[in-house]
Parts: C-alpha cells; sequence; structure tokens
C-alpha cells in the first residue's frame, strides 16, 4: 500500500488529501485499509483509493463512504515459483 499526501489551501484552511493505491485487495473488503481510511476520513482528511476489482463486484468506481474508490481490473493470478518471483 502507498500513501501520497498533497496539502491545499481551500478558503484560508489547509486541506490535505490522501491517495491510497491498493495493490492485493479491495477496499472495503480488505478490513485493515478500510480502518485505515476511515480513521483518516473522521481526521478531517479528503481519501481516494485505487484498488484491483473484486472476484464478484467489477464496478470500476464506487463511492464508499464518502471515499472515492476507483478499481482497475485485477491481473491474473500466477501460480508456483514464477507467480512467486512476480509478486516479489
Amino acid at each position: 500500500m502507498y500513501l501520497f499526501f498533497e496539502g491545499k489551501v481551500v478558503s484560508g484552511r489547509s486541506k490535505r488529501r490522501i491517495l491510497m493505491l491498493l495493490e492485493d485487495e479491495s477496499f472495503p473488503e480488505d478490513c485493515r485499509v478500510a480502518m485505515e481510511v476511515f480513521a483518516l476520513v473522521e481526521a478531517g482528511y479528503a481519501v481516494r483509493v485505487i484498488c484491483p476489482t473484486d472476484a464478484v463486484d467489477t464496478r470500476r468506481f464506487e463511492n464508499v463512504s464518502g471515499v472515492a474508490t476507483y478499481r482497475y481490473p485485477r491481473p491474473p493470478e500466477w501460480g508456483g515459483l514464477f507467480g512467486y518471483h512476480e509478486a516479489f
């Protein structure tokens, strides 16, 4: 997971925005990431998430409780030694 921070001045206040890039799991299915995202939103950050699609849900965009969530097609999974090499 990667976090990108950007501070913007909006009407005299500093508005902080965070972009979270997820590689393995979809949001909000990954509960660890969901807790982080909602804690940041509660702290006043504007959060956007980019993650792979879920196995069942293939929507490309969704607004999850005020969090803009963009999804890309999940790449095929490879097994064995080749899959291990590609993952790491």
